[in-house]
């Protein structure tokens, strides 16, 4: 019988706790509180690809906007990600 676990959930069920995370450009307190909606499993690659992405198109910091870019291009929506995690409530914001 298969385990369900909350990292089949498209945010967390919880803020994750981000202050161990090694980060190898700035990130913006918002990008980061937005970080902490993503589910723990996957966090470190959360962070690798919007770096990645931020590099790509000339950023120096992550932002709310350089994460809202990078959902974008996967086909998804911040907005709609937020609205879906109870602990996000109040997040939504349009850039």
């Amino acid at each position: 019988m298969s385990k369900t676990t909350n990292q089949d959930s498209a945010a967390s069920d919880s803020p994750v706790d981000i202050q161990g995370e090694r980060f190898s450009i700035p990130w913006e307190d918002e990008a980061k509180e937005l970080l902490s909606f993503v589910p723990e499993a996957v966090v470190a690659t959360v962070i690798k690809n919007t770096e990645a992405h931020a590099v790509k198109n000339g950023q120096d910091n992550v932002c709310r906007s350089t994460m809202s870019g990078l959902m974008k291009e996967m086909g998804m929506d911040l907005e709609t990600m937020l609205t879906s995690c109870p602990y996000a409530a109040g997040k939504q914001k349009i850039d």
